[in-house]
């Protein structure tokens, strides 16, 4: 298998589409917004793929940064610590 093996998370996925829901905006909304599929974003809020763009766009209906929705997906430097 080729490429980085993304953590899947439905729970989170879900919850992102309910906190979506709240605010009535739909991952339809959000493709349609970016001129892509809906199922891109999707896969890309389970994990199945990686979108910076998408990422953003979803953190920014929700008005969170894409690192407090997908720690996972954005790990923190350690800073101060030599190796």
């Amino acid at each position: 298998m080729l490429g980085v093996l993304m953590q899947l998370d439905i729970e989170r996925h879900d919850h992102v589409k309910r906190r979506l829901r709240a605010l009535r905006v739909t991952f339809v909304d959000i493709a349609a917004e970016l001129g892509c599929r809906p199922s891109l974003v999707t896969m890309v809020s389970q994990g199945h793929r990686r979108s910076e763009r998408i990422e953003q766009a979803i953190a920014g209906h929700l008005k969170l940064s894409p690192s407090e929705i997908w720690p996972d997906r954005y790990p923190t430097e350690k800073k101060g610590v030599s190796p």
